[in-house]
């Protein structure tokens, strides 16, 4: 298993993994992605082994230390000069899941964060 950087070929997998993990109502849609990715495409990462992707984690960059509501909507909002990098969405495959792989794709968005000079990672859970 390794980890890259997304590229558009990749989006309708992180979306069919997206509508695995998440409820229907909270799942990005396809549409969604695209946007994001035609905004931030430097801010999606994918697991991937042998091929398949596995796991994807995004989110932009942003002046706001939360994640907003409208941040999910509006991908004008990005901005690449803003001190934050808010996660949006990390996903595993159920069937790959208590691997390690959302936990490597959380490092690698870290480690990309500090690079860039990120003062923190912005991150909203659910219990």
């Amino acid at each position: 298993m390794h980890i890259r950087q997304a590229r558009p070929e990749d989006l309708p997998a992180i979306a069919a993994l997206e509508a695995r993990g998440f409820p229907p109502a909270e799942a990005a849609s396809p549409e969604s992605f695209a946007a994001r990715f035609a905004v931030f495409p430097h801010c999606f990462f994918v697991a991937e082994d042998d091929g398949t992707i596995v796991g994807h984690i995004n989110g932009c960059m942003t002046d706001f230390d939360t994640c907003r509501d409208e941040l999910y909507h509006d991908a004008g909002l990005h901005r690449e000069e803003a001190p934050h990098q808010a996660v949006f969405g990390l996903v595993v495959d159920p069937q790959r899941q208590h691997q390690g792989i959302g936990a490597a794709l959380v490092r690698h968005f870290l480690e990309v964060a500090r690079q860039r000079g990120k003062e923190d990672v912005v991150l909203t859970c659910k219990e």
